[in-house]
């Protein structure tokens, strides 16, 4: 497969830095860092191999938002990894929670309670 960032220059040294101080990332989004840093490519150009927003790769690296399977396996494409090398040993505490926002079910069991309480008070 031929690179797809054909004469990019070495990372810099803070970039060298970041790629020593990580021997196992943590979790998804430094191992996405990580392999981008090692490649010598930008948040940039990886979104645009993978066909997602320069913001939703920020997102996942800094460990805001987990890809969905899709843009999972189009991220590792764009990274020339195989999606099981960037999940490999990851665990529940490795992910990002979703404190922020309640799932589907949640959001209909609140509002099936709210139905309820307001014909009990008719």
């Amino acid at each position: 497969m031929p690179a797809l960032w054909p004469g990019r220059h070495r990372p810099d040294k803070h970039e060298e830095w970041l790629i020593r101080s990580r021997a196992r990332p943590k979790n998804l989004g430094e191992r996405i860092r990580d392999r981008r840093l090692r490649l010598g490519a930008t948040q940039e150009e990886v979104a645009v191999g993978a066909g997602v927003d320069t913001t939703t790769i920020g997102k996942i690296e800094r460990g805001e938002r987990n890809p969905n399977l899709h843009n999972l396996i189009r991220i590792a494409d764009a990274l020339q990894l195989d999606a099981s090398e960037l999940i490999s040993g990851l665990t529940v505490e490795m992910v990002p929670t979703r404190d922020s926002k309640p799932s589907a079910l949640e959001r209909l069991r609140g509002k099936q309670a709210r139905n309820s309480q307001v014909i009990v008070a008719k």
